[in-house]
């Protein structure tokens, strides 16, 4: 062969190659800067936020996978039944099950889909199917939980929550709504599986309004929650008619009844104090500090003026300096003043 029909046909492969390189190179940094969106969504879940632009830009064919091996074209199948685009995102998570079946974010998705249309035979099928290859994903273990609550199946509700690491179960407080819910309605599973105990831990793990909620209906039962409920509006009730002692009567009833609820608490220290019995408030104070972890502004206001009406200026007004230092409550100018401001 010609040796200049070689070194040319040589650079022109070259050229092919460093064109095609390139265009791998620009793939590469795009592909970058949308994983680094991903994963933020994925972290942070909020799939809802993207638009179907950002959505439709995903492409899964090169790399099918993210940085932590999630396929592209699930994760793609997320964001569209975020939209409610579910017919879409179905088809898609079939034609991309391929992509590392070994995580079953395909199949998580399927069940996600079939519980939401209530196809429940479709559900239960993937469901099942996710917890028995991957037992201790926690993520698997709140969809089927919910099968398996349905099916009132509470000793496999404990059992595949026992598979979880420990760790996990102190991060995730979904975990603990399904299996604290399986129990709640439940005194003699409540017995049976240590309830109390369960709850008391979930409630030492989590500020979560939810968990708190099926926590104390463990702890006190329902019907006590369901009147401390019931009864509120009665004693609000009885004290804008004037009725105080009525109203103050009725509050002791529902803190005996749910204890650890800090509203019900509230409206008995706001009855006391709007009734300038500020001796009870200090001692209600002292009792507040006990019970629960944290005062809000509002409260530690109303406990600070009673304090300081009571003649314990150090106590109160150190309070107020918090108050004041710390967030940006309006703090009477009769309170500043007695406390040197």
């Amino acid at each position: 062969m010609n040796p200049k029909k070689h070194n040319l046909i040589f650079l022109i492969f070259l050229f092919g190659l460093s064109i095609f390189v390139g265009y791998l190179s620009i793939l590469r940094f795009e592909n970058s800067q949308l994983q680094f969106q991903i994963s933020s969504d994925i972290y942070q879940n909020t799939f809802k936020e993207k638009d179907l632009e950002f959505i439709n830009n995903i492409d899964y064919s090169f790399p099918n996978l993210n940085i932590f091996s999630m396929p592209l074209g699930a994760i793609k199948a997320k964001y569209l039944i975020e939209k409610d685009s579910l017919d879409q995102a179905l088809k898609l998570l079939y034609d991309t099950r391929n992509h590392n079946p070994f995580l079953m974010f395909n199949e998580y998705n399927l069940a996600d889909i079939y519980g939401r249309r209530s196809e429940i035979d479709s559900f239960n099928y993937y469901s099942r199917y996710i917890i028995q290859n991957l037992p201790n994903n926690p993520v698997h273990f709140v969809l089927y939980g919910k099968k398996l609550q349905m099916e009132n199946k509470t000793d496999s509700v404990f059992y595949y929550f026992d598979q979880i690491d420990s760790k996990v179960k102190k991060r995730d407080p979904q975990l603990w709504k399904i299996v604290l819910a399986a129990v709640a309605a439940d005194s003699a599973a409540i017995r049976k599986f240590n309830a109390k105990e369960l709850a008391l831990e979930a409630k030492s793990l989590f500020d979560d309004e939810q968990v708190n909620l099926l926590s104390d209906i463990i702890l006190f039962s329902k019907d006590n929650i369901d009147e401390a409920m019931s009864l509120e509006p009665i004693a609000m009730k009885k004290f804008n008619e004037g009725d105080i002692n009525e109203s103050i009567q009725i509050f002791e009833q529902i803190i005996d009844l749910h204890p650890t609820n800090t509203n019900y608490f509230n409206g008995l220290v706001k009855v006391h104090y709007y009734s300038n019995n500020f001796t009870k408030v200090q001692q209600l104070y002292d009792e507040y500090l006990i019970r629960f972890k944290d005062i809000d502004s509002d409260m530690l206001y109303l406990f600070s003026v009673a304090i300081i009406n009571n003649g314990n200026l150090a106590l109160g007004c150190q309070n107020i300096d918090m108050i004041v230092s710390n967030t940006s409550f309006s703090v009477d100018k009769k309170i500043l003043s007695a406390c040197g401001y």
